[in-house]
């Protein structure tokens, strides 16, 4: 019986989190919640070819400076199913979003925007 080759791995597979998502989410600081500091904030995320985090930028602001930095510190431990390119890893800059919802004293995370 004769087998067809699988077809060449083509075109851009974007990064992702790892399946069971095991990245730990920022710390919400008891400081923080006490003053009422809760907001969104947008990561600018670059991952390597490894899966590695290289560079956190904040791209848009909580308007907190110590929930921007816990989101920064987070991530920076992170890791990601890298980018493909023609099935080969590449470095990408993965936006992702970090919600500290004073109400339920939590912290969510997401590829998205949260609701507002």
């Amino acid at each position: 019986m004769q087998r067809n080759p699988a077809p060449p791995a083509e075109g851009f597979v974007a990064a992702t989190t790892l399946p069971g998502n095991s990245n730990q989410p920022p710390i919400y600081s008891p400081a923080a919640i006490a003053h009422g500091e809760q907001g969104s904030v947008l990561l600018s995320i670059h991952v390597l070819g490894n899966g590695l985090t290289d560079f956190v930028s904040v791209t848009q602001s909580s308007g907190y400076q110590v929930l921007d930095q816990a989101a920064v510190d987070a991530a920076m431990h992170w890791r990601f199913q890298p980018a493909r390119m023609a099935g080969k890893p590449v470095v990408m800059v993965i936006p992702y979003w970090i919600n500290f919802n004073l109400q339920t004293q939590n912290v969510q995370q997401s590829g998205v925007p949260p609701d507002h």
